[in-house]
């Protein structure tokens, strides 16, 4: 799952921030031999043009 905001801040400047979780399947599982925990993440990003 992965959710993403992007905003204009003015003509030069944008902020983009974003969360993100991640289901590990059965193949992962397989590969420790145990149940793997959700991985979870964020960002945030400001981009200046001029």
């Amino acid at each position: 799952m992965f959710l993403e905001y992007n905003r204009t801040i003015n003509a030069n400047t944008y902020l983009t921030v974003g969360v993100r979780a991640s289901f590990p399947g059965a193949g992962i599982d397989s590969m420790i031999d145990a149940k793997a925990p959700i991985w979870t993440g964020g960002f945030a990003n400001v981009v200046v043009n001029y």
